[in-house]
Formats: structure tokens, sequence, C-alpha cells
């Protein structure tokens, strides 16, 4: 059995990485180091080894296949000829030796390429060794987060963002229930305060980190080491010219007209969830069907936006309205 977090906590969501770095959605160590764990339940260990271990070498989801392959006795041949990205580590994994992988691509994204909807957002990071690259126009959230003090968000953030922000969202959520205003909710951290955070960001375009000495990040040896930033660029500009054609995650299916018909009513058995909330989506597409024929829109365009604040909120802003008429137009 195998286990593994697929990034790092969003800390608006009640993530924490402590003591990393920021969290999901950034290339900062909390959002892409994580935690994993493997139960070999063989008697002998045939498979990853005897008794409790803890592995720390370098290793990426794309090593999972060939590891796991190899483990379960697949010949190396067969593995080699996948021409997989991934590395075999289950021979380091048995002798807690050092790992294959020396090096990762951690984000790799070029907006001003249309590989992302905000075409002023690149990123791009890369590890090799101890060093670690970022190169950035637009780093969505850069601040460290503590453990509450109360029940608040306790980072570095010295603006009144977070203030703000939170009190916005915590408002919104004992004004409406939870499920129904987390899409709201997504929008508000991904498309609002995130951007925000950049009235006073100071990051650096360039970000150089000896993660083995400085895994918190907070030391930049850019300008110490031009040499070994020059050095991890030309392999990430290899990296570049070499990926395959990437996939525009926001364009998504119109959920109004496909995915909404599909839900159907469940027991969620919760205080929190609303039962006419407590709804649960099956597939809408037949396995024989040729996606690239799927229409797509836009996932993150305006008006489905307004459009699903208007569905929620549309009655109390209505009853809002209302009050404001009669208290400063009905007559006296």
């Amino acid at each position: 059995i195998f286990f593994s977090s697929d990034n790092g906590g969003a800390p608006w969501f009640g993530g924490l990485n402590y003591p990393f770095r920021s969290g999901k959605t950034t290339p900062f160590e909390g959002g892409v180091h994580v935690p994993a764990c493997v139960v070999d339940f063989s008697i002998d260990g045939r498979y990853l080894g005897r008794g409790p271990r803890t592995y720390k070498g370098l290793m990426h989801v794309s090593d999972l296949l060939p590891t796991f392959a190899s483990a379960a006795g697949i010949d190396k041949t067969v593995i080699d000829s996948l021409k997989l990205d991934g590395h075999d580590q289950s021979d380091a994994i048995r002798k807690e030796s050092d790992s294959p992988r020396k090096d990762v691509l951690l984000e790799m994204y070029y907006g001003s390429e249309g590989d992302f909807f905000n075409v002023k957002e690149d990123v791009v990071a890369y590890r090799k060794g101890k060093w670690k690259l970022i190169k950035n126009t637009f780093m969505r959230d850069f601040h460290w987060y503590f453990e509450p003090e109360n029940e608040r968000l306790n980072n570095t953030d010295a603006s009144l963002v977070t203030i703000v922000g939170e009190s916005f969202i915590r408002f919104m959520e004992a004004f409406y229930a939870p499920g129904p205003f987390d899409t709201i909710r997504d929008l508000t951290v991904h498309m609002g305060i995130h951007n925000w955070f950049q009235l006073y960001s100071d990051v650096e375009n360039v970000l150089l980190f000896d993660i083995s000495n400085d895994p918190q990040e907070k030391t930049n040896m850019a300008h110490q080491y031009p040499d070994i930033v020059a050095d991890l660029e030309r392999e990430i500009l290899k990296i570049k010219d070499s990926r395959p054609q990437q996939q525009k995650f926001w364009m998504t299916i119109d959920r109004d007209k496909h995915w909404k018909s599909t839900l159907e009513k469940g027991s969620c058995n919760s205080r929190i969830v609303r039962e006419k909330d407590c709804l649960f989506a099956h597939p809408w597409i037949d396995d024989e069907v040729d996606l690239n024929t799927i229409e797509l829109v836009h996932g993150g365009a305006i008006w489905p936006f307004i459009r699903n604040i208007l569905a929620h909120f549309g009655p109390y802003m209505v009853g809002v309205a209302g009050i404001i008429f009669a208290l400063f137009f009905m007559p006296k």
C-alpha cells in the first residue's frame, strides 16, 4: 500500500506545511515537498525491504510506476523499453542508499506563451542536487505560515490582505453554507487574494536556494552564484524544448450543460452540508468518445463567475437592496 499527498496543503483551506514555505499552487517547498508512506505486507520484505525506515532520497511521482513495476518482478529491460520519465527507486528504498534521481522539474508554465490563462504569469522551478531555481513573473503566495495562535491564519503577511481576505471568507461561511460557498471561496483565494498579494510583493524574479542547508527557502543566493543559475537555466531550456504539447487545463466542459445533469442525491450524514447540497456526480462521457471532440469552455471566464454569484447570493442581494431602498428612498 502506498500513500502520498498530491501537493502541499493549501493554507487558505486549512492546510499547514510548516516549516516549509507557502503551500499549494506555488513552487516553494510547502507546495511541492510532501510526505509519503509505503507498506510491504510480504513476510520477508521481498518487495521494498523489511522493518520501519525513513527514505529521504529525491523522489517524484513519475518514479512510482518504474519503482513498483520493478518491485513486482517485471524485467528491467521491459521497464526501460517504455522510456518512462521516472526512475526505479526500489533498490534504493530497500538498501536506504542514495536516490538514482539527481534532478527534478517542479513547475513549468508560461502564461506569456499560452500555457496559462493569465498571460502575465510565467513560473518555472527546477532542482538539481541541493540547488533549486525558481524563475517567476507572478508568485501567487510567497509567505511563510505558522501554527495558529488563535482561530486566525498566522503568516508573514504584513499587509491587510490576509486580515481582510480571511474576514470576508469567514463572514460568508457563516452567512452561507460551506458547500455552496466552495466555488466562490476558490475564486476569492486564487483570483482575488493571490492577486492582491502582488501589490505588496518584494519577491525577486530569480530565486536560488540551497535546499540542503536552507529548506525553508529564506536566503536567495542567485546573486552570489550566477554560474549555478546559468547552469540550471540551461537545463530548464532543454526540458522546455523537449516537452510535449501542453494541456490548457483551464478549458473545461460546460458544467451547466453536462456535469450538473449527472448529479444525484445521496446521504452525507453531516451537520455542515445541507441535505439539498448533498449531491454526487457521475460519468457524463462514454468511454468510446474521442476527447478531442468534446466542446470546452473557459473555466476562468468572468461571466460564469458572475452567474455563479448571482445564483448563490441573488436572493440575499435582492433583500439587501430592498432594505437599503426602504431606509433611504421610501417616503418618511
